[in-house]
């Protein structure tokens, strides 16, 4: 029965190692994959993508200023009443107003000429940010394209010298 247990730890041991370096291989990415995913991910690409939706808003604030405005106001109220009074309990009043700017002076064409300058402001804010977020990905990527190379010429350096090592180890052990 012991044989029995061992075995089965031993399958136990061996599938979880088995999963555990499957699970544990990280994701292998070229330059523009790693460069796309930090775009897709920055929360300060993400902040200037909505700065210029709010932009595109402004843009439509600005334009209704060529609209008519309508407006709308009401009142009721009703009194109590502590004795006969020939006044009506109730006082109501609804009052729609259309309006329709014949002339601003230009303030109107201002604000959306004001408005599409803020949308390519923000536009090119958003192209700043995901190119500066593009280099630092492609700094840190050579980066460590390079650390990686360090350490396979230090390993390789070791080898060597470990292979130098029992070189003279087994030269001295002639002499």
């Amino acid at each position: 029965m012991s044989a029995r247990v061992l075995a089965f730890v031993l399958a136990c041991a061996w599938v979880s190692a088995s999963a555990g370096n499957v699970a544990a291989a990280p994701p292998s990415y070229d330059v523009e994959q790693a460069v796309a995913l930090a775009q897709a991910q920055n929360p300060e690409i993400a902040i200037a993508r909505k700065k210029v939706i709010g932009a595109r808003g402004g843009l439509i604030e600005a334009r209704s200023g060529f609209l008519p405005s309508l407006t709308s106001t009401g009142l009721y109220d009703k009194r109590q009443q502590q004795s006969q009074s020939q006044l009506r309990q109730e006082d109501y009043n609804a009052t729609l107003k259309l309006e329709q700017n014949l002339y601003t002076g230009g303030q109107i064409t201002s604000q959306r000429a004001i408005a599409q300058l803020n949308i390519e402001k923000q536009n090119y804010e958003l192209q700043e940010t995901a190119s500066h977020v593009a280099m630092d990905v492609r700094i840190a990527f050579n980066d460590l394209l390079l650390n990686r190379a360090k350490v396979r010429v230090r390993q390789d350096s070791v080898r060597v010298l470990h292979e130098e090592l029992k070189n003279q180890q087994q030269s001295f052990r002639r002499n």
